[in-house]
């Protein structure tokens, strides 16, 4: 076996020449830089070194050297990169983990290691709410802010199923001569303002900004506003209360010339607020010839000027700040309805077929707009 072992292939001995030559080449060491190669490379480039300068002075190719540079220019602003432990959390400790966290997404990390502790057989190691965190999101589940809705009890969700069923069978003509009306409060500096921030983990939280609120939440101001496919409505301070009585007039002054102006036959969409329904508002319409649509409750969803409202709100905040006085948030919201765009009103307007189509895939709940 000795003497076999001896006498080896030509050929393996001439391979095992030509790799001897190759890494003899004085530029042909292993490509694996050190960090002291990586500093020397950043210094050198600083003084306008060649690479080839450079190669020679860490014993690296050329294409080595330059790749690492590049690679530590497209990355030197970066955080970095969070190393976890593979062996953090596996297992059936991943599983039951998960598992809890899709029974109760709302559940908290303190209370995943309570349970987790209470279950514990043992000397079973239990990871704390912090490592949970961590592991977690290296899975990809993340903390999602939802979206307030109104409760909807079973009555509203049965007349919203009714109102979409009935109001689906009508042609598309339909909703191009529906006028979409609504009140809503602009607030100088509202509370309800959500401020979200992208920051690395790194970064301490009483170094972060705070989301200033004031107890009064500023100035504020109620307006009514009207929209259809036909164009923008008209755009009113309401001073004061708005009782049944200020609201027909106010039906009186801007809506019966916007429908008269159209020179087509409109639907007036109104909620059920109080003063919307009471007596005088309903003569008003019977007298006048104005149809309305018998509109369900609690169903702002439905209604595009709702999220008309929330643009006109956050392009207000976003271009003028805090107002100083109640005339300059008028001006404000003035100025910003005076230039809304044509493609806006008809997307928003296009919109409510989807609305309703979404009602009934729902069964009646809350809807995403």
């Amino acid at each position: 076996m000795l003497e076999l072992f001896k006498f080896r292939p030509a050929n393996n001995l001439r391979t095992h020449t030509v790799c001897s030559s190759v890494l003899s080449h004085p530029l042909a060491k292993n490509q694996m830089l050190s960090q002291k190669d990586k500093e020397q490379i950043l210094h050198l480039k600083s003084q306008e070194w060649t690479w080839k300068s450079i190669s020679e002075a860490v014993k690296a190719t050329p294409a080595a050297c330059r790749k690492f540079f590049q690679r530590h220019q497209a990355t030197a602003d970066l955080p970095p990169k969070l190393r976890l432990p593979k062996t953090m959390i596996q297992g059936s400790l991943d599983l039951k983990i998960k598992r809890m966290v899709n029974e109760k997404p709302s559940i908290f990390y303190r209370d995943i290691e309570h349970e987790l502790k209470k279950h514990a057989r043992g000397d079973e190691h239990v990871p704390r709410w912090s490592t949970i965190r961590t592991f977690l999101l290296s899975s990809g589940y993340k903390m999602v802010k939802l979206i307030k809705k109104p409760l909807l009890s079973d009555i509203n969700r049965q007349k919203r199923i009714i109102f979409a069923e009935k109001m689906l069978k009508n042609p598309a003509e339909f909703w191009e001569r529906v006028i979409w009306s609504d009140e809503t409060t602009v607030r100088s500096n509202p509370n309800s303002k959500e401020v979200f921030f992208k920051v690395h983990n790194s970064v301490k939280r009483e170094n972060l900004p705070f989301n200033t609120k004031s107890q009064s939440q500023g100035i504020s101001v109620m307006f009514w506003g009207c929209f259809s496919k036909q164009g923008l409505g008209p755009l009113v301070v309401i001073d004061g209360t708005l009782n049944a009585e200020n609201y027909k007039n106010l039906l009186e002054e801007y809506l019966l010339p916007e429908i008269r102006s159209c020179n087509v036959p409109m639907t007036f969409m109104q909620d059920n607020a109080p003063c919307h329904k009471a007596k005088p508002v309903l003569e008003f319409f019977k007298s006048n010839g104005i149809t309305t649509l018998d509109w369900p409750p609690q169903s702002p969803d439905l209604n595009p000027i709702e999220n008309l409202w929330s643009i006109i709100k956050r392009k207000r905040a976003k271009k003028f700040g805090i107002p100083t006085s109640k005339k300059e948030l008028i001006e404000q919201i003035f100025e910003i309805w005076d230039n809304i765009d044509i493609e806006l009103q008809n997307n928003l307007a296009n919109s409510v077929s989807n609305r309703l189509n979404e009602v009934l895939k729902k069964n009646g709940r809350q809807i995403n707009y």
